[in-house]
């Protein structure tokens, strides 16, 4: 090749160099060509996950080889409709928008096609209860002449029979499991308060304490129970089988904050915020008090608390006495969220939920004949029962319906047994849903 040749070769390399160099810089960063816009963009990513995972993505109706976990990048910015499947569980989809140089990201809940377990109850269902430490649902069942407490297994789906009751009343009865799933509380206001030992089917304790209104148990000694009843705060002793009064009058609701028991004291008209001293001398340590008239709830989280009354709910900062009026009305349920800065608080039409430390509320559900709401455990979800149809709210991805169980037949709640198990009761029967 002569001089004018090896000239030329070179000129087009650098000249090819000058345009590809420039072509491979923007796609290492990013940037793609697209065709209908005749031009470079940038483009983003998906990012999808699901528990559980092993679902199959499919982006606007294709089917990919991807499953969950998994990182779709080169993706134009657009909006996308993703669907996942996963035998044994319900299709799940929603509109992803991706922008230029970021990443959508997806984390869906999956729910199970069908119920894992489902136990028929021959007789009218009352109440329940669930513990995560022996994975067994506590069931009141049966009338007012031969109400019936048993456990069922979740395991196998057994139900066993533990305790037995005459009661003039079944209104507004509830179940509740000692921290350790050592005793079972069975509470009615009209009548004595009991506590079962579910191993040996023996009474722990059925003292004198009567209309027991709440029960709260110390979270690191399952022997040791407070009580509201007839307005007093009560000390029981399961080892001693003894109890006495730590606090009265007007006491009309108690909870445990880590290892401090506080008091809710209402006389209709003052409203204390109490601290008690869990001792021998059972002293008030501290006492906060809110310009709250009729309090009848009290519920405890990261040094705050959310105080209710028939009408309205307050949030107080504990440590310096701050209270904010929150913008919701006939409040009736209270829950603990997937971490400690959350609350879920919800009445019959509206579910709101409260981050804590910046008491920034907002409302996640708005509609008729809600009949219960509990967060999804360890999910950033919110289960939601209405008319006998159970609803899944997504918080992260605000999306207002992600999926739907039921309907039931005459559901009346949802129980929560631990971050694998969620429980639909209905009046003669459970619905057990495994993760």
């Amino acid at each position: 090749m002569d001089i004018r040749g090896r000239r030329a070769l070179y000129i087009s390399a650098i000249i090819i160099f000058l345009i590809v160099a420039p072509i491979l810089l923007l796609y290492s960063q990013g940037y793609r060509f697209d065709v209908k816009t005749r031009s470079m963009i940038h483009i983003g990513a998906i990012s999808v996950d699901s528990i559980p995972h092993g679902a199959v993505i499919a982006i606007d109706r294709t089917t990919t080889r991807r499953s969950t976990p998994a990182l779709i990048s080169g993706t134009y910015p657009g909006s996308y409709r993703i669907a996942l499947s996963k035998p044994g569980f319900q299709p799940w989809s929603i509109d992803a928008v991706v922008s230029a140089n970021n990443t959508a990201i997806l984390n869906a809940t999956l729910l199970p096609a069908t119920a894992a377990i489902h136990y028929a109850v021959d007789s009218p269902i009352v109440a329940a209860a669930t513990s995560a430490i022996n994975r067994k649902i506590a069931l009141a069942y049966g009338t007012t002449d031969h109400l019936n407490v048993g456990l069922l297994d979740i395991g196998n789906g057994s139900l066993t029979p533990i305790a037995h009751y005459a009661m003039p009343s079944i209104d507004s009865l509830r179940l509740t499991w000692s921290p350790h799933g050592k005793y079972l509380a069975v509470m009615q206001p009209t009548t004595a308060l009991h506590i079962i030992d579910p191993i040996t089917q023996q009474e722990a304790f059925a003292g004198s304490i009567q209309h027991a209104t709440d029960i709260v148990w110390n979270p690191s000694n399952d022997n040791i129970a407070y009580v509201v009843g007839d307005g007093s705060l009560w000390e029981i002793d399961l080892l001693k089988k003894t109890s006495r009064v730590v606090a009265s009058p007007h006491i009309v609701a108690a909870a445990f904050d880590v290892s401090a028991l506080w008091m809710l004291r209402s006389d209709g008209t003052d409203t204390t915020v109490e601290r008690l001293s869990v001792s021998s001398s059972n002293q008030v340590q501290q006492s906060r008090t809110i310009p709250v008239p009729q309090a009848t709830q009290l519920f405890l989280q990261s040094g705050h608390c959310v105080v209710l009354t028939s009408q309205s709910a307050y949030l107080f900062d504990l440590p310096d006495g701050k209270m904010i009026t929150l913008p919701v009305s006939e409040i009736d349920t209270v829950h603990a969220g997937s971490n400690r800065d959350e609350i879920l608080l919800s009445s019959a039409s509206e579910v709101w939920t409260l981050d804590v430390p910046t008491s920034e509320i907002s409302l996640l559900v708005r509609q008729s004949n809600i009949q219960s709401a509990r967060w999804f455990p360890n999910r950033n979800a919110v289960l939601v029962l209405s008319k006998d149809v159970v609803h899944l709210h997504d918080i992260t991805l605000r999306a207002a319906n992600a999926g739907q169980l039921g309907p039931f037949d005459h559901a009346l709640s949802i129980v929560i047994v631990d971050d694998k198990t969620v429980a639909i009761l209905s009046a003669t029967a459970v619905d057990v849903l495994l993760y």
